[in-house]
Formats: structure tokens, sequence, C-alpha cells
């Protein structure tokens, strides 16, 4: 099933991205950044499974900018700040009812009009699957500069997609265009698939959108390992869920129309839902009915009270199922740490059976000091472990940690090793101190 994925990030040189850096990596070759005169030599990746799925798109009469370590080295020689952006990357992913030639030719098409829009410089790089990803996942990476190309080097700065209030729309109009030229190539070679760069909601279809993982978390989820993106995803999906739900909840349903005589084999959804509609019917007849103004307004207001306490209670139930959920989710999710464990990790004797360590200068709340002290402390008390010692010594039982699960317990005890060699540390300076003297 063809799916539409394209997305535009910025190499920055404040975070340490080298524009000729990701040109060698992404085309598989070997580059010079003569800026700082290091070498990037990436012939060993097998990304590329055909030479001519690396390629340079430029304008016309700037024949100069095909030579690939000529055009970055340009790039970061006209960038003079430390913040600057070097390059522009658009990552797509390529249809995979398409073969190897037709997504090459549907590559080049939009590279030549990103090219032809901005007065930039493409380079193309076609890379193959992982080797343990999915085998559709073949994407193109393309790489352009920030600045026009002209005949004799680079010039102005592309700023309609650097300023904020036409980037986005500049971004949008060329996810569209992805679309139309990827349905376009689709339809040629006999397919049925489309692709839409719009979300569900915008296209009014009733649907989740998927989550995005990365390779990393897909991978180790393929594997049955653990990964922090993955929790995060859970978490994200469980919110979307509750929030389906109390949305669903919300929404007025119709009465079914059944007979009179089959009211008594209703569900008790459906009997709600006729219950709600005979109360609604009851209030517009109260409001039309002849009896006096006030007594109208009277039972009126009551009708109204009863409302909000049904729809109150609806929230606390929503609320109570969503904790309910969220603590059986985060009990089975906590891994248990075992004595033994704890000892073998940190080398820690048999005979051992607590934790304990000595405060850098005894206060009332034991083992204050002046770097981890704190640290350690917020850890202890979201564990719930008393820490506090009049002689200033801190025994936490091993076993005690293996209830908190593995990562609390790791946490906690790298506290208490970085509080300990900040007291070692402190205690070192002042022998030193006490022999000058």
């Amino acid at each position: 099933m063809a799916i539409f994925s394209l997305s535009v990030k910025s190499l920055n040189r404040k975070s340490g991205k080298s524009a000729v850096a990701a040109a060698a990596y992404r085309s598989c070759s070997k580059l010079t950044d003569e800026r700082d005169d290091q070498t990037y030599d990436f012939r060993k990746k097998q990304s590329l499974a055909d030479p001519a799925d690396s390629f340079i798109v430029a304008p016309q009469n700037a024949d100069w900018a095909q030579d690939r370590s000529a055009l970055w080295n340009a790039a970061e020689a006209a960038e003079n700040r430390g913040n600057s952006t070097t390059a522009r990357e658009w990552l797509a992913a390529l249809p995979a009812e398409l073969n190897p030639d037709e997504q090459r030719q549907l590559v080049q098409q939009f590279a030549s009009e990103l090219v032809e829009r901005f007065g930039v410089a493409a380079d193309v790089s076609i890379h193959e699957p992982s080797k343990d990803g999915d085998e559709r996942n073949r994407h193109a990476h393309i790489l352009t500069t920030t600045r026009t190309v002209e005949t004799d080097g680079l010039g102005k700065k592309t700023r309609e997609l650097d300023v904020k209030t036409t980037a986005s729309k500049a971004v949008e109009e060329m996810r569209q265009r992805w679309a139309e030229l990827a349905n376009a190539a689709l339809e040629k070679a006999g397919q049925r698939e489309r692709i839409d760069h719009r979300s569900y909601e915008r296209q009014g279809l009733d649907k989740e959108p998927t989550l995005h993982l990365g390779a990393k978390a897909t991978k180790a989820k393929r594997a049955g390992l653990q990964h922090p993106r993955l929790d995060r995803a859970r978490d994200r999906q469980f919110v979307r869920e509750v929030k389906r739900r109390a949305k669903a909840a919300s929404k007025p349903r119709p009465a079914p129309a059944a007979p009179a005589a089959k009211i008594a084999v209703l569900s008790r959804r459906k009997a709600a839902v006729a219950a709600a509609r005979a109360k609604t019917a009851q209030k517009a007849a109260l409001q039309t009915a002849p009896i006096p103004h006030t007594a109208r307004r009277a039972v009126l207001a009551l009708e109204t009270a009863h409302d909000k306490i049904d729809k109150i209670k609806k929230e606390q139930r929503i609320k109570s199922e969503e904790e309910a959920a969220y603590s059986a989710k985060q009990r089975n999710r906590a891994e248990r740490y075992s004595v033994e464990e704890i000892k073998r990790d940190y080398n820690i004797p048999d005979s051992h059976d607590y934790i304990s360590f000595w405060s850098s200068h005894r206060t009332n709340n034991g083992y204050y000091v002046r770097e981890h002290g704190d640290k350690l402390k917020e850890l202890l008390e979201k564990a719930n472990i008393d820490h506090t010692n009049k002689n200033g010594f801190l025994s936490i039982a091993f076993e005690t940690l293996s209830r908190l699960g593995k990562s609390a317990a790791k946490k906690i005890i790298r506290a208490i090793q970085l509080a300990q060699q900040d007291h070692e540390v402190r205690k070192s300076r002042e022998r030193r101190f006490d022999r000058g003297r």
C-alpha cells in the first residue's frame, strides 16, 4: 500500500552538523571539508543499489555545481555564523508499487521542481531499505543548498524557506506537489493506489493516524526489545483512545425505532438512549405546557441539575478508567530488579545487604552534598524512601531498591555513587589543606 511521507529538516552548524559530511553520508562517497580539513569516507556503505541512484540537479549554466565536493564546500564557505543553516534535506518515501526506474524518474522530477522554484541545487540519493528493515522502504534523500546557485558560485539566501510566515506555506505546496507527481506516476504504471498529503481530519475521514516510531524503535519492536520511544508511543495511543471514547460518549445517539412490545429486550445502552430521548421530549413538552411560568422554571432547573450530575459522573468514570489503565500499564512495565542482579551489576559482595553513604557534612537531613545531594533527595522522596538520619549516614536495603523496579533503582544507585564521589573529593581537598597548614 502506497503511503505519503515527505518531511523537511535543516542542517544547522550550531548542532555540529556539516553539509559536506551529510552529502558524503547520503551519497556513500568520500569528501573533504575544507573548513577544518576533515575527510568523511562512507564508500563502504551499501545504501545505494545502483550508482545512478545518486545524482545532482542544478540550474542551467551552473555546471560547476555537478561537482559534489565543490558544491558543498562552497555551501559551507558561504556561511560565517556559528548558527548558520548550511543545507536543507527533503526526505521522501517512494511508492513501493513503482519499480526502481520509475521511482528514480519520480524523484528526479520532484528535485527538478525544487531547483526551478527556489533556484537551489539538489543532491539526490535514493537509499535501499536497511538489512533489518521493511523491503518496501526505499526512500530518497534530497539535500538542497540554502542559497541560490548561479553560474560562478552561490548567491542569496532562499528566504522563502527561512521565514516562518512563508516557510510553512511553501513546504505545504511542495508536499502537495509530491503527492500529485507520485499519483501521476502510479496512474502511469497502472496502479490503483493513491496518496494524499492531507491529514485524515482534513480529508474528513474518521481514522486514527499512525505513530511514527523511527528506525531504532522499529528495529527494537521487531526484535521484541524495549525502547523509550515505544513507551511514548503506547502512552500517546492510550491518550488517543481515552479521548476517542470520551468524544464518542458525548455524542448524542438516536434512539432505536423499536416497537413498544420489544422494549423489554433492549440492551442496557439502548435503554439508556431511549430514556435520554424521553427526557429531551419531556423538556420540550414542559416548555410549551400550559403551567405557571415559575413552576416550569423550577422543573427545568431540576432537570438541568440532573444532567450536570450525570455529566460529572461520566467524567469521573472516564478519569478513573484512565487512571486504572495507566496504573496497570506502569505495573506491567516496571521490571523487577532482583537483589542478585543489583549486586552483580555493581560488584557488591554477597555479604552486604545495604548500600550505605556518608554525607559530606552532617545536617538534620543527613546527606546533603554540594552537587548531587538535591538530586538524590528528590529521587528518594519520589520513591517514598525515608532518607532522614541524624548521624549523617544513609543506608538503604537492596531489598527496598529491588521493589522499585530496575529503572528507579539504577537512578538512585547512580545518584548515591555521584554523591559519594563528591564527598570523597571534598574530603581529599580538606586533607590537602590541612597538610598545607
